[in-house]
């Protein structure tokens, strides 16, 4: 399953399909992550943040931080919402986290309460699942963490499977 930003659906189940709303050309959209987000590697104008923004013609923010865990990006995120007012929020962090070794429960929350702070601020989300720590992964084999499909069924959002086993 793929979320489809600019769809009537957001495809995350086929069983439970999650309701999105098109985002027109010029609206603000806040891409809010860590290192992936922020274009570490790639040069301002590549990071995915500007592609996507050249690709649909939307005003992105990038509030990616390099290094940020979920609870430093809970932390900033009052102050980007309300700068900024966007209509969207895609929501992609927790992979510092897990790298850390930190909690995954402690995480599962912090991402859950960005997801709901940022819709109750008026603006759709779309959750980026992020991998998971683990055997399998070491091997090359990415699965992602089972909490982004738990807090996307929870807050009925759009999810993005990033890993092989979404195409299972």
């Amino acid at each position: 399953s793929l979320g489809l930003v600019g769809s009537e659906m957001c495809i995350r189940d086929s069983r439970k399909p999650a309701r999105a709303q098109a985002v027109p050309a010029g609206a603000t959209v806040l891409a809010l992550g860590d290192s992936l987000t922020s274009g570490v590697g790639a040069s301002a104008d590549t990071a995915y943040p500007a592609e996507l923004a050249r690709l649909t013609g939307w005003k992105v923010v990038n509030g990616g931080v390099s290094g940020d865990t979920s609870a430093q990006a809970l932390a900033r995120l009052p102050g980007l919402l309300q700068q900024h007012q966007p209509a969207l929020v895609i929501v992609g962090i927790g992979g510092n986290d897990f790298l850390r070794r930190q909690s995954a429960a402690t995480a599962r929350t912090n991402i859950l309460r960005i997801c709901t702070e940022a819709r109750d601020n008026g603006a759709q989300v779309l959750l980026v699942a992020v991998p998971e720590l683990s055997l399998m992964a070491a091997a090359g084999r990415l699965s992602d963490h089972p909490l982004y499909e738990e807090v996307a069924e929870e807050l009925k959002i759009c999810l993005l499977y990033t890993s092989d086993a979404a195409d299972e």
